[in-house]
């Protein structure tokens, strides 16, 4: 007995079959295929292939009295590289918004700013970090250029919250040797958390 596939793994295989032919297809056409070459059960490959063309992953156009379906490759790879594109962009915002908060850091330091909202805000930013390395994971088939430069700029914010965790440390022992503070007051105080660390 064949194991009973899921919908994604149907939309996968139907994918791969247009990919391979690159042509143009009816509905029984792809229906006497995908059964026999795909393995997908015939009484699902219309609904498959509705949910294709629903997700803007193939196309359907009625051409006289008959229906055509068809993807090809590229497009495959164009909708990649958009995603590409939208990370991108989305990491531009996340170095801007990184660079207004090592700013807000750095009046924090003259005492401006109180160091609880430093740690909501360093919290922020690695979780931005952690999302990042997620997207690298989910991404690293595309363009490997892209993903060397998005690796360099994780890279970059990670440091900058080492950086600034670094001085928040300096600033204890600053207190701590100056005004005779127990780290563990000082920690109370400022309402530092037992486990405020560097990024590993």
């Amino acid at each position: 007995m064949t194991k009973r596939m899921s919908a994604e793994d149907k939309q996968k295989c139907m994918l791969d079959l247009f990919y391979e032919k690159k042509s143009f297809f009816q509905l029984k056409e792809l229906e006497k295929m995908g059964s026999k070459e795909k393995k997908i059960s015939l009484m699902t490959i219309k609904d498959t292939l509705q949910a294709l063309v629903d997700d803007g992953l193939a196309h359907l156009e009625k051409i006289g009295t008959s229906n055509y379906y068809w993807a090809f490759p590229s497009e495959g790879a164009v909708k990649r590289r958009k995603k590409l594109q939208d990370l991108e962009k989305t990491h531009n915002e996340l170095q801007e918004q990184k660079s207004n908060l090592e700013k807000a850091i750095e009046e924090g330091q003259k005492g401006k700013e109180q160091t609880a909202t430093l740690e909501e805000e360093l919290a922020a930013l690695e979780a931005i970090y952690q999302k990042d390395t997620q997207n690298i994971e989910r991404f690293k088939e595309c363009d490997p250029e892209t993903l060397r430069g998005l690796q360099e700029k994780t890279k970059i914010s990670k440091a900058a919250a080492n950086r600034w965790t670094d001085n928040t440390f300096i600033l204890q022992s600053w207190c701590r040797d100056k005004f005779n503070i127990d780290q563990s007051d000082f920690n109370k105080q400022f309402g530092i958390k037992d486990d405020f660390d560097n990024i590993p």
